[in-house]
């Protein structure tokens, strides 16, 4: 009667849905399996995640539910509507509920370096960060520089303001020592006329006609020198400035009023039968009185002269040029030059030498080394190339005060699950539900 007492007690134990500890190791989940009636308490089923229709085990399908809403459903299993599912507590820590996630299975995987899946074990591990997520680092003492050479890369270039050529020089004449210039030319030298080959300046050529027309040279030639050698001889007789009684400056401009006699040193060429006015007067009497005319032209060929002159009137003084001033006075009227020229043929330049043949073949255009003032200029020809340059630069060594140096990290937490290795051991026992 014991016997049976107890093992009736034993059915009614605890309430429905009660989960226990259990000692002992069950091989098998079915209560009417003999291997497990002795080790199975009556009333108890092993807590593996078992399946069950809610016809055999009633009450404890009412306290887990069924179908979706059973309790300890595993999100990838299926049931039916008449289905329940035992709690599964393989490998598992039981955790409190926060009221509303019981019978939910939190963390049960993690990930592998090749992202697959593993079954957790044992209690987990959440890692925080106690310093926040930035740190600052105060450097002390000093850093040393040690002394160095360092090349210096590029390739800079050279400017010569007058290319290969040396720089102009005044030397005076006298000053010349004997020397030597190379040059890829060919030059031609004539004898002096006068046989004196060590005179200070030679020539290359003699200056004798040339094959052109001198009338047709000089009509198809514009002369500027004829032209201010006309205004010259225009204004020989005229006070450039003047200031009468009254206050009135006049001024003439634009023209010669010394010098400029081109004809005499034949660097104005007027040859005979040449018939040329050369206009004087520009029109313009700024300031002056009465009637200043209009500006003069001529053609004289197929060139071209308009006047330059002009004449400015200004107060000095009391009335001045408004009452009492100048008038305007145009020195107008065309010039002709005097012929200074009586040959057929055009010569090579504006010098005279009839003492010697000429040789127009040697050169139609004379280049002569002339003096400036007392003194000349010379320069040389140098040919040089920028080679590659080796410069460096040659550190000296120096301590560096760190002082002033900080260093911020920035701390980032890793939140991947990599100590369940650690974790401490854990005592493994059976887990039974009542039915």
């Amino acid at each position: 009667m014991a016997v049976m007492y107890n093992r009736e007690k034993s059915k009614v134990g605890t309430t429905t849905g009660t989960i226990i500890n259990w000692s002992r190791q069950l091989a098998s989940n079915d209560p009417d399996d003999p291997s497990s009636a002795d080790k199975l308490p009556q009333g108890y089923l092993r807590c593996d995640g078992a399946v069950y229709a809610a016809e055999i085990f009633p009450a404890l399908a009412e306290v887990l539910g069924v179908g979706s809403l059973s309790r300890f459903k595993k999100p990838n299993q299926i049931l039916l509507d008449n289905q329940f599912q035992l709690p599964d507590y393989g490998s598992k820590k039981l955790r409190a509920s926060s009221g509303s996630n019981a019978g939910d299975y939190v963390d049960l995987f993690i990930l592998d370096d090749n992202q697959n899946e593993i079954t957790k074990a044992g209690v987990g591990l959440e890692v925080v960060s106690n310093i926040g997520t930035s740190y600052q680092i105060q450097y002390t003492g000093s850093f040393f520089l040690p002394s160095q050479t360092i090349g210096v890369t590029g390739e800079p270039g050279f400017i010569r303001n007058t290319g290969n050529y040396t720089e102009n020089s005044d030397v005076l004449q006298n000053a010349f020592v004997p020397h030597a210039h190379f040059h890829d030319g060919n030059r031609t030298r004539v004898a002096s006329s006068t046989g004196n080959e060590f005179a200070s300046f030679g020539r290359n050529s003699y200056i004798r006609k040339s094959t052109l027309c001198v009338l047709e040279w000089a009509y198809n030639t514009r002369q500027d020198l004829c032209y201010y050698n006309a205004t010259r001889q225009r204004l020989s007789s005229v006070t450039q400035s003047e200031t009468n009684s009254a206050g009135c400056k006049r001024e003439y401009y634009a023209g010669c009023f010394t010098g400029c006699l081109f004809t005499s040193s034949y660097e104005c060429l007027i040859p005979e039968a040449y018939v040329c006015g050369f206009p004087v007067w520009s029109g313009d009497g700024g300031g002056c009185g009465g009637s200043s005319g209009s500006q003069e032209s001529a053609t004289c060929g197929t060139i071209e002269y308009t006047g330059t002159v002009a004449v400015k009137c200004s107060s000095t003084g009391f009335p001045g040029c408004a009452i009492g001033g100048y008038l305007a006075d145009p020195k107008s009227g065309p010039v002709n030059l005097t012929s200074n020229y009586d040959d057929d043929n055009l010569p090579f330049d504006s010098f005279k030498d009839s003492t010697q043949d000429g040789f127009a073949a040697v050169n139609n255009v004379t280049n002569q080394v002339v003096a400036v003032g007392n003194d000349g200029t010379h320069r040389h020809f140098v040919n040089f190339e920028a080679q590659p340059h080796t410069y460096q630069i040659n550190t000296v060594p120096t301590f560096i005060p760190a002082a002033n140096i900080v260093s911020t990290i920035s701390v980032r937490v890793n939140e991947e699950n990599k100590a369940d290795q650690f974790i401490q051991p854990y005592l493994i026992q059976e887990f039974l539900i009542k039915y």
